[in-house]
């Protein structure tokens, strides 16, 4: 993917999160849009997701919820969970936590008490992937010379 020097030319002309651009060098520059330090929610896949269920019994809890027909009481918390195992159960479904279909079953989840916040933390933060700012911008390939190209 090539760079977009349009959009670095305005990252580090404007500087919108305050990284501090101005009065670095070009190479300080570019390791501050390299540095991977920035959180961006991402979607679990498939895989992942049943990992992350599966630790803390996260799983199991969805499971008992969806077999708690004799309780009539339940019958929130029963359908909720059966509508997350159906889609938890697909082999290409994942969960996107900035979707707000996938936010909404999760959360759907620990308001019949199926599952905990912490819980629902848990998930989050298995799809809480770490990237640079480059990558965050959608930048695509960017070095030094291109640095040197957009602060010209």
């Amino acid at each position: 993917m090539a760079t977009d020097m349009e959009k670095l030319r305005a990252e580090i002309t404007n500087d919108p999160e305050g990284l501090g651009y101005a009065g670095k060098t070009d190479a300080e520059v570019l390791g501050l849009l390299l540095a991977e330090n920035r959180p961006r929610l991402g979607p679990l896949e498939h895989g992942l997701l049943i990992r992350t269920l599966a630790g803390g019994g996260r799983l199991a809890k969805i499971q008992r919820a969806a077999s708690a027909w004799a309780d009539d009481t339940k019958d929130t918390a029963t359908s909720v969970a059966m509508v997350a195992l159906g889609f938890f159960n697909q082999a290409d479904s994942g969960l996107d936590p900035s979707q707000a279909a996938d936010v909404a079953l999760v959360n759907a989840l620990v308001s019949t008490g199926t599952l905990s916040s912490d819980d629902r933390t848990a998930l989050v933060d298995a799809a809480t992937q770490t990237v640079s700012r480059a990558t965050e911008l959608g930048l695509g390939l960017v070095r030094l010379g291109y640095v040197q190209k957009a602060r010209a």
